[in-house]
């Protein structure tokens, strides 16, 4: 996270293919997790309470292990835990997910060309 901007209303996480103009996790088939409350999203614009608001500086990892079913998230390196089970997404109508929401919001994402901050 470059700049959180205005609100900190960044989503980071997975949808459909044709997914457009919405934050990851508040319509069907798509997961987020949002910077601006810490809280996880699917389905619908009702998080459930998980983890922390972002902040500048951060760096949110998503990873998707589709053999388990599972979404993870971290933060600076850590992992945060399992963030949704039971996730069935078709591999080949997916995307990774990015929704910025208000004035000023910065990132930078990296899809691996960067050296990671943890195994998994």
């Amino acid at each position: 996270i470059i700049n959180r901007g205005r609100s900190g209303t960044i989503g980071i996480g997975i949808a459909p293919e044709a997914f457009a103009n919405s934050q990851p996790g508040w319509s069907e088939g798509s997961y987020g997790f949002h910077g601006d409350d810490g809280n996880l999203y699917h389905l619908h614009g009702f998080g459930c309470a998980w983890g922390f608001p972002f902040v500048d500086g951060d760096v949110i990892g998503f990873l998707y292990n589709h053999n388990e079913r599972r979404i993870y998230y971290t933060r600076n390196g850590k992992v945060l835990g399992i963030a949704f089970t039971d996730v069935r997404l078709p591999l080949d109508e997916t995307t990774f997910s990015v929704g910025l929401h208000s004035p000023k919001e910065e990132i930078s994402i990296n899809f691996g060309r960067k050296s990671l901050f943890c195994k998994v």
